[in-house]
């Protein structure tokens, strides 16, 4: 009987089918029409070439299994899923394709381009994260092959990272040496003070330029946290024609001081911070500061222990002074406005020269030769002149003197003191008394008296050879 008798019969004397059973079509091509067929639950469904009752199809509770009938979730397959479009499709439109475009795997967003592409020859791109190793707690990972993971040298603690160490102190800490092809660059600090500062190594950056602002500033290094090899680079930012100073203190030991546009560098060494310089001014500073203490302001040079070099002067010496266009050479030497001093405790100041040790050239005068000078009163210019060692050596308020020679006007009672205009010239040249006045010695042999002392004015004295009374 064909297909069509057998649908016409069961169409014409059923008008519904109810199977408590097996329905099992085998080894026929026809189709089985039953109208309306209510089955209240699908048990097995098996092919037509099936030769065993294997399942192929199974519901339970709208579940749906594939070659299984342990069902647990809405589709469950045993076995492999062959996906001829490639697509899979979810409930916002993401999509995973599967061979589609020559790639092994593309995964969409809903309504937008590829997440994640991984294509024909492995090579994945997108947003993704993947690693799969083992290692050591709070050292850093590192690739040792293109997908192998290994422990590195790189150390982190508390957000701070060490190499070569497993106590990170700064924000990077390496144990070992730098080396940088261009250069290696630190943090600067540029403020104006309104207080003292303290300098704490990890916390300040290394380079400080520092405004005193109008007041002397202590600026206290800490050692409290430092390293050994910790640094600080202090420069005084102040106007160079400005004299206030950067005291640097290590607690209450003072180290140096820092004057207007001088720089200092400061080295811990892992008990005390020592001076990594000599802290000299650099481009287009006008100012020179070498040695503790020393200080150049206003065009000033200052070189030596405690030296003072101010407005255009310079001082070169333990304590030398050198101020206002004066040049000072020696310990404790002064040469002030436009004077000049060479030697220890030399002394040339306004408008004076000295040169030697303890000599003084000052207030108009010229000095020349070991303690010439030496007792000259300095409250008002004096105009003397002297050459030669202890010359002019009692002078005090005496002005105009003109000694030449070792020890002219060295005698304390035959020399003048308070006597002025006098010519001596000579060996122990000598006066009459300590308060002559305009008188000539040459050798002890020429004498004169009543020396002119204006200009195209001939003296009414005499000359007298072998008297001192002519």
């Amino acid at each position: 009987m064909d297909r069509e008798k057998i649908k016409r019969i069961l169409i014409g004397i059923l008008p519904g089918l109810i199977v408590a059973g097996l329905v099992v079509a085998a080894n026929t091509y026809y189709d089985l029409d039953l109208g309306k067929v209510i089955i209240n639950e699908v048990t097995k469904i098996f092919g037509m070439f099936e030769t065993t009752a294997t399942t192929t199809l199974a519901t339970v509770s709208g579940q749906v299994g594939i070659a299984t009938t342990t069902l647990s979730r809405t589709l469950t397959v045993s076995g492999d899923v062959l996906v001829s479009s490639g697509i899979i499709e979810g409930a916002n439109l993401e999509q995973l394709r599967l061979g589609v475009n020559n790639d092994l795997v593309e995964v969409l967003r809903g309504g937008g381009g590829p997440y994640i592409v991984c294509d024909s020859s492995g090579n994945c791109a997108g947003n993704y994260s993947y690693a799969a190793a083992t290692g050591t707690q709070n050292y850093l990972a590192k690739f040792t092959a293109t997908s192998t993971l290994a422990t590195s040298v790189v150390y982190e603690l508390n957000e701070k990272i060490g190499i070569g160490t497993t106590s990170p102190q700064y924000t990077l800490d390496v144990s070992g040496n730098l080396r940088a092809s261009l250069s290696l660059t630190a943090g600067i600090n540029v403020e104006t003070l309104s207080s003292d500062k303290t300098l704490t190594p990890g916390q300040d950056k290394m380079f400080q330029w520092l405004d005193p602002n109008g007041a002397n500033r202590a600026i206290t290094l800490s050692t409290s946290t430092a390293k050994a090899g910790d640094k600080f680079v202090i420069r005084n930012n102040d106007d160079y024609t400005l004299h206030y100073y950067l005291q640097i203190k290590q607690g209450d030991t003072t180290l140096d001081y820092i004057y207007a546009q001088s720089i200092r560098e400061y080295i811990f060494d892992g008990t005390n911070w020592v001076a990594g310089d000599v802290g000299t001014g650099v481009n287009s500073d006008y100012n020179v500061a070498i040695g503790y203490g020393a200080s150049g302001y206003f065009q000033g040079v200052a070189i030596g222990h405690e030296a003072k070099g101010y407005e255009d002067g310079t001082a070169i010496g333990v304590s030398a002074r050198g101020e206002l266009r004066g040049a000072a050479v020696g310990e404790q030497a002064r040469g002030d406005n436009y004077g000049a001093a060479i030697g220890r405790w030399a002394k040339g100041y306004d408008f004076g020269a000295a040169v030697g040790a303890s000599a003084k050239g000052m207030r108009y005068g010229a000095a020349l030769g070991y303690y010439a000078g030496y007792k000259l009163d300095e409250t008002a210019d004096r105009y003397n002149v002297l050459l030669g060692a202890y010359s002019g050596y009692q002078l005090t308020t005496g002005m105009g003197n003109i000694a030449i020679g070792y020890r002219a006007g060295y005698d304390s009672t035959y020399s003048p003191t308070t006597g002025s205009y006098n010519i001596l010239i000579g060996y122990n040249a000598w006066t009459p008394a300590t308060d002559t006045s305009r008188f000539l010695n040459i050798g002890g042999l020429i004498f004169g008296t009543n020396l002119s002392t204006t200009t195209n004015t001939i003296s009414t004295g005499n000359v007298g050879i072998g008297t001192t009374t002519p």
